[in-house]
């Protein structure tokens, strides 16, 4: 059995409006397709991968400057 450690957490716009067969949403780590909630780096909140701990990380930055997040989703 596989011993998965995840890298973070990232509130995302999934992609929904995509020309590909068979796909109806694409998660996607790059912000080229799914974009990122906001400028985060500025904020120094997230870990060594780009990405945040935990959910509640983000829901705090959210809250603490007003972050529009409608249509996101956090990701794995």
């Amino acid at each position: 059995m596989l011993n998965l450690i995840p890298m973070g957490y990232m509130l995302k716009k999934v992609a929904s409006q995509v020309k590909v067969i068979h796909a109806e949403r694409i998660y996607s780590i790059s912000p080229c397709i799914s974009e990122n909630f906001a400028d985060y780096i500025n904020y120094w909140k997230h870990n060594g991968y780009w990405f945040f701990n935990q959910p509640e990380d983000i829901e705090g930055l959210v809250h603490e400057h007003d972050l529009v997040t409608e249509g996101m989703d956090i990701s794995l």
